[in-house]
């Protein structure tokens, strides 16, 4: 089927046509005397001009680039879609851009941008049965929620009781590997433990008399004794012997009538020697002169029994 020269000029005639009709438009509005800069529609909506300019290439709503006649009808799309704040119409190609930001973008000659100023229409209440509808759903969920979260406190709880068993077990066996060592470690010490010589006891015992800063002078009782380092005191008798340390000695000498002075020997089992009869002072040095001091103390009473 051929078309007709005479409706092929009647179809460029109405194109021609269109587009005088857009051209003339963008010229009512950005080539007045002077520009307009907004407009309000007999509905209520308005908008603010910026001519020469498009939108925010990067914030395009869907919807965008179809074709409408005039500015106003791209306009009124914007305003038909909540999420759309400007809208840009070309005069050239009526195509028409919705954004969903306010924000001016690059120079277009020939394009209007139009801002809109009329805030979009709240929507309408929800009906009550979608509300339900919606609060059931959220129920069923929200039991389902429900009993996966106890399903995994459960599991929680029965974990945290088997380390706590697990941690109570390890204490006892801890506490008896405890109590088995300190028992060890007090049979050991008792098995390792050495008795002290008891020479080198009574050698400290006569350190303290004869070394520096000595006791010198020994109450026993109601007598006073001297002591003698390295010395015997005479002339003296013998009568009796026993292990006894130097206050020990010297306090029993002061009870028995009998002993008039004490010699205390370092290296003999019966230390402490009684003595019936005694000087008051000490005698020369003897073959065991060149012993080590405290090696014998002789001690005589001050005042004499």
């Amino acid at each position: 089927m051929q078309i007709s020269l005479a409706a092929l000029a009647l179809v460029a005639a109405a194109i021609v046509d269109a587009q005088t009709a857009s051209r003339e438009e963008y010229k009512s509005i950005c080539r007045a005397e002077p520009p307009k800069t907004s407009k309000t529609f007999s509905d209520g909506h308005e908008i603010e001009y910026v001519c020469d300019s498009a939108g925010d290439s990067e914030a395009t709503l869907p919807g965008s680039g179809e074709t409408t006649a005039t500015s106003d009808d791209c306009a009124q799309a914007c305003k038909a879609n909540p999420s759309c704040k400007a809208s840009d119409w070309y005069y050239s190609t009526q195509v028409c851009n919705l954004y969903k930001n306010a924000e001016i973008g690059d120079l277009v000659p020939g394009s209007v941008f139009m801002r809109r100023v009329t805030p979009p229409a709240t929507a309408p209440p929800a009906d009550a049965s979608d509300d339900l509808a919606a609060c059931k759903k959220e129920l069923q969920t929200c039991n389902a929620e429900k009993d996966d979260l106890l399903d995994e406190l459960e599991a929680c709880r029965s974990g945290r009781e088997a380390d706590k068993k697990a941690c109570e077990d390890k204490i006892k066996t801890l506490e008896k590997k405890l109590e088995t060592c300190e028992k060890k470690l007090e049979t050991c010490e008792k098995s390792t433990k050495c008795e002290e010589d008891p020479v080198w006891q009574r050698r400290k015992e006569a350190i303290k008399i004869c070394g520096y800063g000595g006791r010198k002078k020994i109450v026993a009782g109601t007598s006073t004794y001297t002591s003698h380092c390295n010395r015997r005191v005479g002339p003296s008798k013998f009568y009796k012997q026993a292990a006894l340390s130097v206050d020990e000695c010297l306090a029993q000498c002061s009870k028995e009538s009998r002993c008039k002075g004490v010699h205390y020997v370092v290296m003999n089992d019966a230390h402490c020697k009684f003595l019936e009869a005694a000087g008051t002072t000490a005698l020369p040095v003897e073959g065991d002169g060149d012993c080590p001091t405290g090696f014998m103390i002789g001690f005589a009473p001050t005042i004499p029994k």
